[in-house]
């Protein structure tokens, strides 16, 4: 699953020159409902010097390339999975596999070069 994050503040209203601060019930409700509404939903609420900061968050759903399918591949026996729902699972899991890959291939590449002083991206010397 992936997560798209987003944050709000909600400035503190103040009373006259000098009455207290406050937070405005009704804005954050309202604003907090239209969030709602569009797919975000409320994880955290801090105080902040300003006022309060909301925390929320709104699942992305990746793009999945198509997968072309044999029409002759027969599911393996004792198997309830289609052939294609687990070719098409098998390849996200190689494709994520080789995200999480990509950066230790590039640290063993700099140690090969002999950059084995460098450490994210950051030359140590």
């Amino acid at each position: 699953m992936y997560w798209q994050y987003q944050t709000i503040l909600f400035e503190f209203q103040k009373d006259g020159l000098l009455g207290d601060k406050y937070i405005d019930d009704e804005e954050v409700e309202n604003v907090l409902n239209e969030q709602g509404k569009s797919g975000w939903e409320l994880v955290n609420v801090s105080p902040v010097e300003e006022g309060l900061l909301a925390f929320l968050k709104k699942e992305i759903k990746p793009v999945a390339k198509p997968v072309r399918v044999k029409p002759s591949a027969a599911p393996a026996a004792g198997s309830g999975n289609k052939p294609e729902t687990r070719q098409a699972s098998d390849q996200v899991h190689v494709q994520d596999q080789e995200l999480l890959r990509r950066p230790d291939k590039k640290r063993k590449m700099n140690i090969a070069r002999g950059d084995d002083d460098l450490i994210g991206g950051i030359k140590i010397s």
